[in-house]
């Protein structure tokens, strides 16, 4: 859930790349044509995107004489594709995020791009830079195909939603053996009802718990025989202090990765400071 900087390129470039090769005049002339189509909704999605009311943007089924499905096609074949004319564009899209990370969970690592509305429901943004998101293969396959109809609905879009101003995720350490962590949303107070619930579909919708949990019992298994050391020396005390830098030092860069929230739980847990991080199971 991380912000990225709004791509700068505008649809009609990528129309008119896309379309260069096409053979048939007749088609390319059909795909040209929705050329003020595409630049008036890009412009609309915008703005929607700007003030949150993405879920009042129209679905359609024809784009000009243009079907929805003849818009996929022309992303399909003529920008995602490895040898399509505006592959250079998806390319260029796709790696504008920083260490290739996907910007969605935090953690994937790029592999496509998302439609944040769908193409096969909004055809005028099938090639919409904006609507194009950086995404890893998990992200991509569990975000459906649904409209939002609501605001509540919607989840966060990179280019426009920036919530890494507050500390939302936040973790508890369960007490089991081995330790486990458990992850969850906790809106700030000053955060809007229906901000709060964005964050939180965006949450559910991209099963971040799941994926958060499991990478945190992976680092509560790696970090067992370091933390033996500090507690040798000072006891919990020196454990919790440990555990409170490194959660410092991840928020010094990002303050909402699982990591953060993570080590943060381990060092408020007396039961995980005391020699809870030592269990097996």
């Amino acid at each position: 859930m991380w912000p990225l900087a709004s791509p700068t390129r505008l649809v009609g470039s990528v129309l008119t790349t896309c379309v260069s090769n096409i053979a048939d005049p007749a088609a390319k002339t059909a795909y040209e044509d929705t050329g003020p189509l595409l630049l008036a909704a890009e412009d609309r999605f915008r703005t929607a995107a700007q003030n949150n009311f993405l879920y009042q943007f129209p679905t359609t089924t024809m784009v000009g004489t243009r079907t929805a499905k003849q818009m996929g096609w022309l992303y399909t074949h003529k920008m995602a594709d490895p040898k399509a004319p505006g592959r250079a564009i998806y390319d260029e899209i796709r790696m504008a995020s920083p260490n290739g990370r996907c910007p969605l969970c935090g953690r994937g690592v790029v592999y496509t791009l998302d439609h944040h509305l769908p193409k096969a429901h909004y055809p005028d943004l099938a090639l919409t830079p904006i609507n194009l998101v950086p995404a890893c293969q998990d992200c991509n396959k569990n975000k459906t195909s649904a409209s939002p109809a609501m605001a509540a609905e919607e989840t966060l879009h990179p280019y426009f939603d920036n919530v890494e101003g507050d500390i939302w995720l936040h973790a508890r350490v369960i007490e089991v053996a081995p330790a486990a962590v458990f992850f969850s949303v906790v809106p700030p107070a000053m955060w809007s009802p229906t901000l709060a619930l964005r964050v939180r579909n965006h949450f559910n919708i991209y099963r971040l718990r799941p994926l958060y949990a499991s990478l945190a019992a992976e680092e509560v298994s790696n970090i067992r025989a370091l933390l033996a050391g500090p507690h040798a020396r000072s006891g919990p005390q020196g454990v919790r202090e440990y555990l409170t830098s490194v959660s410092a030092s991840h928020r010094e860069t990002r303050r909402n990765t699982w990591q953060a929230a993570a080590y943060s739980a381990m060092a408020s847990s007396d039961w995980y400071c005391a020699g809870g991080f030592a269990l097996r199971g």
